[in-house]
């Protein structure tokens, strides 16, 4: 009954047919160029610059006249080892990013010195229990010793910082490095030390929504910093092009799955002849329609392919050129899930657009 439908539909209007193949074709060819243009708009590289994806998060009050208030709003390394696990896990799963760098600057007093801690974060706890000692250039000889009266570190050296016996494996020389320590795994630092100043880099840009959402998650961990400073975003222009050409594509994807629709339901009211000859000879509602849902499929399955092989084959390499950035968006993934994606919202609307026709008594007249 399948094939006598559609066999005698595609006879009586080929014409119209051809058309409605040619217009989900080119269809669905605006939908793949709409999902680069989308793609361009929101996505950031990786490639982007390092203070564009860079946050530093301050402490100290440098406009205070007193020194002793500088860090008066300072917290302690134990606040922050403790709340830096949340902070990464809103950052990577919350809001989906990468963090590729994450460190803070601390003093501690011991033996009656103040020292420069760096402390990293938790991603590798294999490094659990190490330290590097940092010291400026000038200040060791040929065995990688320390000559200094306050240091004389060696590798393999045991230092109790906080409480905690850790091991010199690497001996750091810089011309500006700091005198200090590099704690290698955030849980070793020292639970009294004095955070002045944590940064992180993301791996990508964030959208300027994602920035300000992590600034907000950092006040809320780290009590109120003295300032945060946020990735360079984009210029405003650019960002209201980017919001003006989101709003478009979806217009445009939205106008495409709903014209194509609306043709198969004029197909099908033109059909409505032979439609109530299948039902004077048996056929239920429910056949009719799986009837139309065949039919959005092989229509939609020719133009799908269809539709791909110009794009991918033809087109694309314009598209590109003319919008660099759109390409890594082409993988058989996103076209999979435009297509899926297209098929079910066709059936979703023509179940809806049907469901009265279908339903209507066989001999009532329209």
């Amino acid at each position: 009954m399948t094939y006598t439908y559609i066999k005698r539909a595609v006879e009586r209007r080929p014409c119209l047919y051809v058309l409605l193949i040619i217009m989900e074709i080119l269809s669905l060819i605006f939908v793949f160029f709409v999902a680069g243009i989308i793609y361009r708009s929101y996505t950031v590289f990786e490639s982007a610059k390092s203070d564009e994806r860079r946050f530093d998060v301050y402490f100290e009050n440098q406009q205070a006249e007193d020194p002793k208030d500088i860090l008066a709003n300072a917290i302690d390394s134990k606040t922050y080892v403790d709340n830096l696990p949340k902070l990464i896990d809103f950052i990577t799963n919350e809001l989906g990013y990468h963090i590729e760098l994450l460190s803070a600057n601390a003093f501690y007093d011991m033996d009656g010195e103040t020292y420069s801690i760096a402390i990293s974060d938790f991603s590798n706890i294999n490094e659990k229990g190490k330290i590097r000692y940092n010291y400026p250039n000038g200040y060791n000889d040929e065995h990688n010793n320390i000559n200094n009266s306050r240091f004389n570190y060696k590798i393999g050296d045991s230092v109790n910082i906080g409480g905690k016996e850790l091991v010199i494996d690497e001996i750091y020389k810089a011309e500006v490095s700091p005198t200090g320590f590099f704690i290698k795994y955030a849980g070793d630092a020292p639970d009294d030390a004095i955070i002045d100043k944590f940064l992180f880099q993301l791996k990508e840009k964030p959208t300027y929504n994602a920035a300000e959402a992590i600034k907000k998650k950092i006040n809320e961990l780290f009590k109120m910093p003295e300032s945060i400073s946020l990735p360079e975003g984009l210029e405003l222009l650019d960002e209201q092009l980017n919001r003006s050409q989101m709003v478009v594509s979806v217009i445009m994807i939205l106008f495409a799955a709903f014209n194509c629709s609306l043709f198969y339901h004029y197909i099908y009211i033109t059909n409505s002849e032979t439609l109530r000859i299948f039902r004077i000879c048996g056929a239920t509602s429910g056949k009719c329609r799986r009837l139309y849902f065949t039919e959005i499929l092989l229509h939609g399955v020719i133009s799908l392919a269809s539709a791909y092989l110009l794009y991918e084959h033809l087109l694309k390499k314009a598209a590109i050129k003319f919008f660099p950035g759109i390409e890594p968006i082409y993988t058989p993934k996103t076209y999979g899930f435009i297509a899926v994606t297209y098929i079910l919202l066709s059936l979703l609307v023509m179940f809806f657009c049907m469901s009265r026709f279908v339903d209507r008594p066989i001999a009532q007249k329209d």
